[in-house]
């Protein structure tokens, strides 16, 4: 399905959580809000493609299934148009998979229904700025903020700072020009934006913020302008510097900050890369991986050199969705991928500039590769997908570039 001359409109809101609301689950306190970010794209022929941002650590597939369809519902848009990311900050509440009290019912409904409403109000105002665009921008820039995280131990690898990793340091924008000279923009980054991860400020609250997306963004969306982040294969990255409980709460504040004006700064200063056209296609490729027992929970594991890995007869099912937008392919998926990983995904798909975004959809944790595997890394430990995954997947991007092709 090839169309052309597309409108596009963005759109945001706070999801609103005022102090009479917490404490939500284990969090007491707001650095920052939450925001739901929503982009939509139309065709001539009026078909409508929507990518939804929500300020969340992951998305299990029974919240998806219901926010898609409010989605459907408000636009009177295909589902299967609609794409739902997380931006993967750990200081927001996780709305419980197993509600197993009457309080955890509770929780979940009121937390449900605030993100549920922003998600319309952002929406609603995306829909009004709908409009056509003057100009579309793919740009790339350096940043230096994201750093390999599994180091070798005398125990095992695990995880730390490894400057000898590898790491795509490169940020990839999409921007819109409308009419009246407003830039929007996507931002695809390789890095887990987890600056706070279990902080507490300093009157021992638990604290919910953005964190390093949500602060770049708040830095970038100057005259009503919205970026929305995507995040890219950050499975074995993270942050340069990384909050500290131990830390005083004001430093752990000044670390974010920093950082996000360092993002920011990188964003701005991208160049243009060609770019040429303004046709849309959409593909969607179905891929069964190969899966594992995952044998310890998130906090129990620990780094090794002595682990058996247990395959099972289960196939873990995902999707690669891909939206073409004139040369830049953006890429969707829910497992997390390794950078290195994802720099192999994106020379596939030559000659197309790829922003490659994971967690889009759900979550499947983990996709360790081959060396993951050899290694015994925390991604290989921490996951249901098994060994000969990263071929499987590399399969579905094969097919997803013929499926383009043709």
């Amino acid at each position: 399905m090839t169309e052309e001359s597309m409108k596009v409109g963005f759109g945001k809101s706070i999801v609103e959580i005022s102090d009479q609301d917490l404490p939500i689950r284990e969090f007491k306190a707001i650095l920052n809000n939450l925001i739901t970010r929503v982009a939509i794209f139309q065709s001539k022929t009026k078909t409508k493609f929507l990518l939804v941002s929500l300020d969340m650590t992951s998305l299990t597939s029974r919240d998806i299934d219901k926010w898609k369809k409010v989605v459907a519902d408000e636009l009177n848009v295909d589902i299967k148009n609609i794409w739902i990311s997380a931006t993967h900050t750990f200081s927001a509440p996780h709305l419980k998979h197993k509600l197993e009290t009457e309080n955890d019912i509770k929780t979940y409904n009121q937390y449900f229904e605030k993100i549920t409403n922003s998600i319309k109000k952002a929406i609603n105002q995306a829909e009004k700025a709908l409009q056509p665009i003057n100009d579309i921008s793919y740009k790339e820039g350096i940043c230096p903020l994201n750093i390999n995280r599994n180091i070798e131990t005398d125990s095992g690898w695990w995880l730390g700072q490894s400057f000898n990793g590898f790491s795509d340091h490169k940020v990839r924008i999409l921007e819109f020009k409308d009419i009246d000279g407003k830039v929007n923009r996507i931002f695809n980054y390789d890095i887990q934006p987890s600056v706070f991860d279990h902080i507490d400020d300093d009157k021992n609250r638990r604290v919910i913020t953005s964190d390093l997306f949500g602060k770049t963004c708040e830095l970038l969306e100057k005259d009503n302008c919205i970026s929305i982040p995507l995040i890219g294969a950050a499975a074995d990255q993270s942050p340069m510097f990384k909050a500290d409980q131990n830390d005083s709460y004001a430093n752990n504040i000044l670390l974010l900050s920093k950082q996000a004006q360092i993002l920011a700064k990188c964003i701005e200063q991208a160049r243009k890369v060609e770019f040429e056209g303004n046709d849309i296609q959409y593909v969607t490729v179905k891929v069964g991986l190969n899966s594992q027992k995952q044998q310890h929970g998130t906090f129990e594991i620990k780094p090794t050199h002595d682990y058996q890995y247990i395959s099972t007869q289960d196939s873990v099912q995902i999707t690669i969705l891909g939206i073409k937008i004139g040369n830049v392919l953006v890429l969707g998926t829910q497992p997390e991928l390794n950078s290195k990983f994802g720099d192999k995904c994106r020379s596939l798909l030559k000659p197309y500039h790829v922003m490659l975004g994971t967690l889009v959809d759900g979550a499947a944790k983990y996709l360790p590769t081959t060396e993951d595997f050899k290694n015994i890394t925390y991604e290989a430990m921490n996951t249901s997908i098994g060994e000969g995954a990263d071929e499987q997947f590399i399969e579905g991007i094969t097919k997803l570039d013929k499926e383009l092709e043709e």
